[in-house]
């Protein structure tokens, strides 16, 4: 059975620290703008961000301007991901998919395949704006009803990974029998845009489902039934745009009933000699930061720890941003971290075990072996 987030209850002793590696950084002013899909410089900051403390990567995707006459080489972030994952030790690649516009039974298998890579220590960040530039890419206009449309996507993903029991693969030599076709399920899924068929073309992986988070905005109404009103999560993450704001968004989500909590901020640390109030107020003179609803935490090492370690206390996770993907990310690995360490103890994954463990989740059984 999966995990139903109406149950209030905070299941990790300690919270733990992902750290989001979103092209050259949060700011589109940085990197001059462009986005890098070098492997080693990517494979470098995600070791680096995992040496640091980091138990979980997030590796953030976007969409392409069906109108730009060129692409930026930005790898989906699927694919990042399980180029990534093989090369961490400990960490879990949680991607940033789009539900909307990306065929729900492709972006299943894809989740998928990526946790066999991981080894389980892999989860699924929704996206999903629904916004008409990102649905002329895929020759879509705007998504009419975009909770129905992330209610239905998360839906489809969570029957596809169920489809195959756990133990379906039997590899039985003697009869040149693979699979136990008693124990694959078709997905069965008739929505108000799709129906989906399955079974899944890719066994089911080890930690069964990933665990999903969503933005707040995404989560719908937490007084209805998952699938009726809101996407089935794991958790959600929260943002303000104040360190208070995002405490007070905190708490709401924890009254709302949802299980695990983030708490979202952008760090844009002092660098180099540089103030970080100052790299930052460059930055806004190239490109404007238009994410008004998020925590910028812009100043010495110290302001940012003590800020963290608030809402480390009042949630189960912490959703760290950069401005800058190398300048912040040397200050967060060498400075801003192991002052939070200071004030916080920081959850740290089991050699050998999958991102559900660390969350306190457990391993579910699929839902048509339940059924039957």
């Amino acid at each position: 059975m999966t995990t139903d987030n109406r149950t209030p209850s905070r299941t990790l002793t300690d919270p733990f620290l992902a750290i989001s590696l979103d092209g050259e950084g949060a700011h589109p002013a940085a990197g001059g703008g462009a986005a890098s899909a070098a492997a080693a410089r990517i494979q470098g900051r995600a070791a680096l961000a995992e040496s640091a403390g980091a138990a979980a990567i997030v590796v953030g995707d976007g969409p392409i301007d069906a109108a730009a006459s060129a692409h930026p080489q930005r790898l989906s972030s699927t694919v990042l991901g399980s180029f990534l994952a093989p090369k961490l030790r400990r960490a879990s690649v949680v991607p940033q998919a789009d539900a909307v516009f990306t065929e729900p039974f492709h972006l299943a298998t894809q989740l998928m395949t990526l946790d066999h890579i991981a080894l389980g220590r892999s989860g699924w960040l929704v996206y999903g704006t629904g916004s008409k530039e990102e649905g002329s890419s895929v020759g879509r206009g705007a998504a009419e009803d975009l909770n129905r449309e992330v209610t239905d996507a998360v839906e489809v993903v969570r029957r596809i990974w169920d489809t195959w029991e756990d133990d379906a693969v039997i590899r039985d030599v003697s009869t040149g029998r693979f699979i136990d076709r008693e124990k694959v399920h078709y997905a069965d899924f008739v929505g108000e845009n799709y129906s989906v068929k399955g079974p899944s073309i890719t066994p089911r992986s080890p930690q069964g489902q990933l665990p999903v988070f969503a933005p707040l905005a995404l989560a719908g109404d937490p007084a209805a039934e998952p699938g009726t009103g809101r996407p089935e999560l794991d958790g959600v993450v929260v943002r303000g745009a104040t360190i208070e704001e995002t405490l007070a968004a905190a708490g709401r989500a924890r009254e709302a009933g949802h299980r695990l909590v983030l708490a979202e901020a952008v760090l844009a640390a002092d660098h180099a000699g540089e103030p970080g109030a100052e790299r930052w107020h460059r930055l806004e003179g190239e490109a404007a930061f238009e994410e008004d609803d998020v925590a910028v935490l812009a100043g010495a090492a110290d302001e940012a720890a003590d800020a963290l370690a608030e809402l480390a206390r009042v949630s189960d996770g912490l959703l760290v941003r950069l401005a800058e993907s190398d300048a912040d990310l040397d200050e967060a690995a060498f400075s801003v971290i192991p002052k939070l360490r200071e004030r916080v103890a920081l959850a740290e994954p089991r050699p050998g075990s999958h991102l559900r463990d660390l969350l306190g989740l457990e391993h579910p059984e699929s839902r048509f072996a339940a059924q039957g």
